[in-house]
């Protein structure tokens, strides 16, 4: 089982290796995601993702009656 999952890994490294994708910055992603969700209350009164007043948790719904 080891040799088997041993030559799949090895491929796997090889591929990775002659990748020509650009690397992908883990750290600046996390941090800005952290920054957005420490200051998501902020960022609501703002008005910066979602129009208070237009949101739709605050628009009356009507199901069936």
């Amino acid at each position: 089982m080891k040799a088997e999952y041993t030559e799949k890994i090895e491929k796997l490294l090889g591929k990775l290796t002659n990748s020509t994708q650009t690397p992908v910055d883990f750290d600046g992603l996390l941090n800005a995601g952290l920054q957005n969700l420490m200051n998501l209350e902020q960022l609501y009164k703002d008005g910066d993702i979602i129009k208070a007043g237009n949101n739709w948790f605050d628009v009356p719904r009507k199901f069936d009656d």
